[in-house]
């Protein structure tokens, strides 16, 4: 319960603890994280419970997205530091180095990937979840076709059903940051009508 007193406490913890859930009594925002602990504990009882039936097999993929990477901010000096000609050389190839570093975080900050994850259970209770990004370049590294044969390729599904990566999928159409009412208005075909 959050917020004021129930009307009948009683029948509110009949009915939680009936249906094998949780019940407490949230009386300000400074005891909210505090009884969510409880709630998520009550909530996981279930995947703890069927451990045993989770296989490798069972593994969470989801869909694609562009992966973001938060780069740390560049450092800077509070006061000037005097520069000679040896210490420029040096400074140009720090430079020269960060350039390159900047550009694979870039690149890598423009692959699309997909993330895997399970659950970790510890003695029949839920602890949480472990997943790690997996990049469909990699995927398509994997799946080589000398794996398989001459004649063979893989390609890849997500969940609902579109293609994640296939041999032969090149984009139609580049590309768009941001979409414009113009921009949609040139995609769609003319005898669509929105309402």
């Amino acid at each position: 319960l959050i917020g004021e007193e129930a009307i009948d406490f009683e029948q509110v913890k009949t009915m939680a603890c009936s249906n094998r859930g949780y019940m407490v009594h949230v009386q300000n925002m400074a005891d909210v994280e505090d009884k969510v602990q409880h709630y998520i504990r009550t909530m996981s009882r279930p995947i703890g419970q069927n451990a045993a039936d989770i296989q490798v097999d069972d593994a969470l993929w989801s869909g694609v997205y562009r992966e973001r990477l938060y780069l740390p901010r560049p450092e800077t000096f509070a006061e000037p530091v005097p520069i000679t000609n040896q210490s420029y050389a040096i400074m140009n190839k720090m430079a020269a180095r960060r350039k390159i570093r900047l550009e694979k975080t870039e690149a890598r900050g423009r692959m699309f990937v997909t993330t895997v994850s399970f659950p970790v259970i510890v003695n029949r209770t839920f602890m949480g979840v472990a997943a790690v990004n997996t990049p469909l370049t990699e995927l398509n590294q994997q799946a080589h076709p000398s794996n398989i044969g001459g004649r063979s390729y893989f390609f890849m599904l997500d969940q609902n059903g579109f293609i994640m990566f296939h041999p032969q999928l090149r984009p139609i159409v580049r590309f768009e940051q941001m979409f414009s009412n113009a921009s949609i208005y040139l995609l769609c075909p003319q005898s669509v009508k929105f309402h």
